[in-house]
């Protein structure tokens, strides 16, 4: 067998390195660079540093980064892009392969005025990096399918390589959280809030909940532009009072905690590439309540939870009341999500990209 050869691999990505925004694609960068480490490889990242103040600001930044990317392609032996990230690397002399997590093209049809109309140029460009790029690595077959569908690209330069999570760092970070007494059952979300996380849903299912089950509450972690849209919405729908809106945390310490305090977790999303934050809930025990939209079943099996169908804000409500009255599922739900995680680890997802290329 031959000696396994060490390589220098570069990761782009034009989102700051900053886990509190929330971004997915952070994450994925993060948990990649940080497997490849482990197993002796040299890797950098190539990251701007900003704060970006809008949804557009952040667009703008964020392109204003690739086109100024000067890539020293002769120092590396594989580059991994993001999204439409790196988009302006063509020709290179070394493997280009896309890491495929946001397909942009599917999530324009949740959105609509300035969002859409900056979500359709980004995804162009999007296009052009699949397009350019050797490999394309998606996160599970649903975006598989999309990212040929909506680029055109050749199934056999598709792969699928499921995203994972750092057991070792969330261990870590659950054996420094604590449990605080309550007398209530506390519901979690942790999402931006954008239209396609189905939010609004959830605070409608909610109101239904309080009117079954007095001692429950509902905590929102996350920022985004639908902000402060839902937290109008919670009052209307006169329920602020059991609702908690979190906005961004400074650390993932602080969200340890979230997750330590919760009782189940619920994301009802009508869109999903992967779902890392299920694999979150699902470490800490936590029965999953969520749609059964695009890549969520893929990660969330129906023994972990409950998933509904998509748009079903009466099955949202009569899901989370049956875990809310009933501990003893929610510890059978949870149980078996534990072992569910345990399928996911980012270790696996470089082995097997490292695999597909052939230089594992």
């Amino acid at each position: 067998m031959s000696e396994k050869k060490l390589l220098k691999i570069a990761l782009i990505t034009s989102f700051p390195l900053d886990l509190t925004i929330g971004s997915g694609v952070v994450r994925m960068v993060l948990g990649y660079a940080a497997a490849f480490k482990f197993l002796d490889h040299q890797v950098k990242i190539f990251h701007p540093q900003f704060k970006a103040k809008s949804y557009l600001n952040l667009a703008v930044k964020r392109l204003a980064f690739n086109k100024s990317l000067s890539f020293p392609q002769d120092r590396f032996d594989l580059v991994l892009v993001s999204d439409f990230d790196g988009f302006i690397l063509k020709h290179l002399n070394i493997p280009k392969i896309a890491l495929n997590a946001g397909i942009l093209a599917d999530i324009i049809r949740f959105e609509t005025g300035q969002t859409r109309h900056i979500l359709t140029h980004l995804a162009k460009r999007e296009c052009q990096n699949v397009k350019s790029s050797d490999l394309v690595v998606a996160p599970s077959k649903y975006t598989a399918s999309k990212i040929k569908e909506h680029y055109q690209v050749e199934e056999q330069k598709i792969a699928v390589v499921p995203l994972g999570i750092d057991l070792p760092f969330w261990k870590s970070l659950r054996k420094n959280s604590g449990r605080l007494k309550s007398n209530s059952i506390h519901i979690l979300c942790v999402a931006r809030h954008y239209p396609r996380k189905g939010i609004a849903d959830l605070l409608k299912a909610f109101k239904k909940v309080i009117a079954s089950h007095i001692h429950i509450h509902l905590t929102l972690v996350g920022g985004g532009p639908q902000l402060n849209q839902n937290r109008r919405l919670a009052n209307q729908l006169n329920i602020s009072a059991n609702v908690s809106f979190v906005g961004d945390l400074e650390n993932q310490q602080q969200l340890a905690e979230y997750y330590q305090n919760a009782d189940i977790f619920c994301l009802p999303s009508y869109h999903e590439t992967f779902g890392l934050v299920f694999l979150e809930a699902m470490f800490f025990d936590l029965p999953i309540v969520a749609y059964a939209s695009s890549a969520v079943p893929e990660v969330v099996d129906n023994g972990c939870g409950f998933l509904c169908p998509p748009g079903d804000v009466d099955c949202l409500s009569k899901k989370l009341l049956i875990l809310a009255q009933n501990e003893q599922l929610r510890k059978i739900m949870g149980q078996k999500g534990k072992l569910n995680v345990e399928r996911f680890s980012w270790l696996n997802s470089a082995r097997e990209l490292l695999r597909l290329w052939g230089k594992s």
